[in-house]
């Protein structure tokens, strides 16, 4: 049991487990690791320090052994103090302690989750110098943060930069590349990888149900019909496929997605009869119901969603922070004061429990991702709204409760001062957002020493600055400030950053009102129509 909600990150029931085993009088020492892992899951690193200080002091021969050591660290990479992560990791060298793989490889997954791609890049290099050279396992973690960016452009050059090592790419490695196209819309990128699996002779890379899962996500993310989705669920099932709970899911997904929500009704209907039977496998858990309560929100339709919710907790599911995400959306989109005041009164409420007793904020992939689902539904309402100093004030509750200002978190600041028209205050964020635009995205660090062509056009992620920079050439033509846009757009463009067609839109727009209508002619016709027309 101990052991069970240890690895869950259910730290209540591990330490009721670990009181149990303490009243028979028989701790051992790999009870005390489950323990110390159990609020370590969750990033807890001022507990997981206390435990482990009062279970080896200074004073007592009982020695820490890597399993301790490792809970530890795995709490520190996962609040993100990097600093305290190298200081542990020195301090397990004092004690004769050599960081093995998993060591590394746990704090390489949660800091590359992060972002920190330059500390990702510093650790790799460490772990060459040990002797320890990255796996497949490895380069899986870090190419699986970048797609959770949508980096498909990283993604394939540090995959590429693996094979150059000699790494021979698993069936997970390839997976990992496979999201991070589908995550980013390269739907060619998709196609090629899966093709590539299905043409390896042998079991080794036969495509299995993740890989089948990713290829459903792709269709989902582009908005495919709900009858294109069904036909490739079909040919799974003839290739001998069997889905998963995350299959269906996918399935509810693009059903919501286009409207049809008697389809993602029956969906979650088949779900729960198959739950009832035990050999199945099969178990309906929060996230299924999460994306059938969301697509009835959509449709103004508040009385089901209700009805989803309220059968979630009937069965005991403990509510996502994306489930409390979706309901403060709904609420906030409304407009008006009492929607407001509800969205917020309930928002307070989920703030107001101490972080240890957040039980929605484990079921997340961190607690940085978390708490953005809760807060950015409100941080969108008031910067639509026009009220920068709101925004601002929940800005600085998301940083004190831990989160991070984020890409995303910064663009709805600039949204918020842009409706305001505070186009000074707006150019101050933009600075911000351009410098976490070059040190969150820029992968040339993880590919030093190597021989992998370091083209410029594919140094970083594209496309990750176009929001907010259409927000800031909007925001500053709006006041004839022109000549700093023209001056930001070769900025961009001299750093590698690629501009979508909302950038080229509002470009056409502001060299009209420059009074360059020739030029502005000269965008239309060499850039939109024809890339309209290949589109």
């Amino acid at each position: 049991g101990l052991h069970l909600f240890a690895l869950q990150g259910d730290h209540k029931q591990a330490e009721e487990f670990f009181r149990r085993i303490e009243q028979r009088g028989d701790v051992r020492p790999a009870h005390v690791a489950w323990r110390l892992q159990a609020h370590a899951v969750n990033g807890d690193k001022d507990t997981v320090l206390q435990l482990f200080r009062s279970h080896f002091p200074k004073d007592t021969p009982t020695r820490a052994t890597i399993f301790h050591y490792t809970a530890v660290i795995m709490a520190l990479a996962r609040s993100g103090d990097v600093d305290g992560v190298r200081d542990w990791l020195k301090c397990m060298a004092r004690s004769g302690i050599k960081p093995d793989r998993h060591v590394y490889d746990i704090i390489l997954k949660s800091l590359a989750r992060r972002g920190d791609m330059e500390v990702v890049a510093g650790l790799m290099n460490e772990m060459r110098a040990a002797g320890l050279p990255p796996r497949a396992v490895t380069y899986t973690n870090v190419i699986s943060a970048f797609a959770q960016r949508g980096d498909a452009v990283a993604a394939e050059l540090l995959y590429r930069r693996a094979e150059e090592e000699g790494v021979v790419p698993d069936r997970e490695m390839v997976g990992a590349l496979m999201h991070a196209h589908a995550v980013a819309g390269s739907w060619e990128g998709v196609i090629r990888v899966f093709d590539y699996m299905q043409s390896t002779p042998g079991r080794r890379m036969k495509p299995q149900i993740d890989v089948y899962n990713t290829l459903l996500k792709a269709y989902v993310l582009t908005g495919a019909p709900f009858r294109v989705v069904g036909q490739i669920f079909r040919k799974m099932e003839q290739a001998g496929v069997h889905p998963t709970l995350h299959t269906y899911s996918l399935l509810t997904q693009s059903a919501c997605d286009c409207g049809l929500m008697d389809v993602a009704d029956s969906l979650v209907d088949k779900l729960e009869r198959l739950t009832e039977n035990p050999g199945s496998g099969f178990s309906v858990n929060v996230y299924a119901y999460t994306i059938l309560m969301i697509g009835y929100l959509r449709q103004g339709q508040k009385d089901k969603a209700k009805r989803v919710y309220d059968k979630m907790v009937t069965q005991g599911l403990q509510p996502s922070a994306e489930t409390f995400g979706a309901i403060i959306s709904a609420y906030g989109n409304e407009g008006t004061q009492d929607s407001i005041r509800l969205a917020m009164d309930f928002h307070k409420s989920l703030m107001g429990a101490p972080p240890k007793d957040r039980a929605w904020l484990r079921l997340s992939e961190n607690r940085f991702e978390g708490y953005q689902m809760i807060f950015a539904p409100l941080l969108s309402s008031f910067a639509n709204r026009a009220q920068p100093e709101e925004v601002e004030k929940l800005l600085q509750q998301l940083l004190d409760a831990g989160g991070q200002p984020t890409l995303g978190v910064l663009t709805l600041l600039m949204h918020a001062y842009r409706n305001a028209g505070d186009d000074i205050s707006l150019c101050h964020v933009w600075d911000d957002v351009f410098e976490l635009g070059l040190r969150h995205n820029d992968p040339s660090t993880l590919l030093q020493g190597s021989s992998v062509p370091a083209r410029a056009d594919l140094q970083r992620r594209a496309n990750i600055l176009c929001v907010p920079f259409s927000i800031y050439m909007d925001a500053l033509s709006a006041v004839g400030r022109h000549a700093e846009v023209a001056e930001t757009w070769q900025k961009l463009k001299s750093h590698g950053f690629a501009f979508d067609a909302h950038n080229w839109n509002h470009l056409a727009a502001i060299l009209v009102r420059a009074g360059e209508p020739l030029r502005a002619f000269h965008v239309l016709e060499r850039v939109i129509l024809p890339y309209q027309r290949q589109a």
